[in-house]
């Protein structure tokens, strides 16, 4: 399933979140509120940084949200 807005950045990219900390959490949590309105549990991604952005945001918004590199779908390890 692909959320409203899924094609923008989250805001994280390159020194773009330290220049600018206010926009680039506003930037994650509009992805974040797309997101919660498809009623998704997990988010998968081949963007690590991506990723960890967005799971920093919604554990600091008590989001119940799954975060996975697409690499660990496919070859989940031992």
């Amino acid at each position: 399933m692909s959320a409203e807005g899924s094609e923008r950045c989250c805001g994280f990219g390159g020194s773009f979140s330290v220049k600018l900390p206010a926009v680039s959490v506003a930037m994650a949590d509009e992805k974040l509120d797309n997101l919660a309105a498809t009623g998704c549990e997990q988010v998968t991604s081949c963007d690590l940084s991506c990723l960890l952005h967005l799971q920093g945001r919604a554990r600091r918004r008590g989001l119940e949200l799954r975060f996975d590199h697409v690499a660990t779908l496919l070859d989940p390890g031992p």
